[in-house]
């Protein structure tokens, strides 16, 4: 199908033709990652087969619902989630803000990890559900038509809760500090794409590169 957008009056602002739909939308941001070693995704894919894909989703989406357990009361529309494949090719569950640049809400989420994966454990196990694919009070998302299966749900987040429990992971802070921006170490333009930054901005407007690392 195409798309058309038109203004309040009624009038034409731009067409989309075909399956083309609306270009993507841009959001620099900040917020959690979890991934997948290799070898701990193979061994998960080994016993879970086809069923991986769907559970890793379902894991996504019952993390994020119980964020707000360690956030505190918080707008559904302030953050959202989504499930990524990093360059390397490993799978990654990604919790970020919503709002531009970041407002250091999800951020939170890295020191509560395991806590939000035992809370999803519990949600999934406990939901009184009869059959193993679920119900959108688990691991089932309205806003899917794949298959989902508790089980195989729980085996990654057993696998997560077990790997998050074992290993402390390390930080390291690739910031710029308000000193070096008033020194001008922040660089005039984006090393990836040349646009002119802003001073002060975490992002490049133009292709969302991390100005942080390019200093």
């Amino acid at each position: 199908m195409s798309l058309t957008e038109k203004n309040p009056a009624g009038i034409v602002v731009q067409t989309w033709p075909g399956s083309a739909g609306t270009p993507n939308h841009k959001l620099p941001t900040e917020g959690t990652m979890v991934s997948l070693a290799t070898d701990l995704e193979a061994s998960l894919r080994s016993r879970l087969g086809s069923r991986f894909d769907a559970a890793w989703s379902s894991c996504e989406r019952v993390i994020a619902s119980l964020f707000p357990t360690v956030s505190g009361p918080c707008d559904p529309q302030d953050y959202s989630s989504g499930v990524a494949k990093l360059p390397g090719g490993q799978p990654a569950l990604v919790l970020y803000d919503m709002a531009y640049d970041g407002v250091e809400l999800t951020r939170m989420a890295f020191d509560h990890i395991p806590q939000l994966i035992a809370t999803a454990i519990s949600r999934v196990r406990g939901c009184d559900c009869e059959t193993d694919d679920g119900c959108i009070r688990c691991v089932q998302d309205p806003r899917q038509d794949f298959v989902t299966s508790k089980s195989a749900t729980l085996v990654c987040l057993d696998t997560l809760y077990a790997a998050t429990a074992k290993h402390v992971p390390n930080i390291t802070e690739h910031g710029v500090s308000s000193d070096d921006l008033l020194l001008g170490t922040q660089p005039d333009f984006c090393n990836r794409c040349g646009a002119k930054l802003t001073i002060g901005a975490k992002f490049c407007s133009e292709c969302a590169a991390p100005t942080q690392e390019q200093a």
